[in-house]
């Protein structure tokens, strides 16, 4: 029996392809049980992850960048408050390193 599924555009597709992979046993518990908290599948949870990869790591990237941003920024803040010189060397390598990591 083949399955159906909805595209994005909202038409129905057959379900036809397969893929097949080797895991341990540990990595299929943990598959199943993400996919059991989620209340789907262990197919349809591997097939989330996959589609929602990209838009993960983008989101994950916007992240890091808002937070070494406020680092930043803070940084910034500390220097003018206290009256710190702009050219602190180790604020400016830590915020510098920040940034690389992005």
């Amino acid at each position: 029996m083949k399955k159906m599924a909805q595209n994005k555009t909202g038409k129905k597709e057959c379900k036809n392809a397969r893929i097949e992979c080797r895991l341990t046993e540990k990595q299929k518990a943990k598959i199943q049980k993400k996919a059991k908290t989620h209340g789907i599948s262990a197919s349809q949870y591997m097939i989330l992850c996959a589609i929602q990869d990209k838009q993960s790591i983008q989101k994950e990237k916007l992240e890091i960048y808002t937070i070494v941003t406020l680092a930043q920024e803070l940084v910034r803040y500390v220097q003018n408050r206290y009256n710190a010189k702009y050219d602190d060397e180790t604020l400016n390598e830590k915020v510098e390193e920040l940034w690389t990591k992005l």
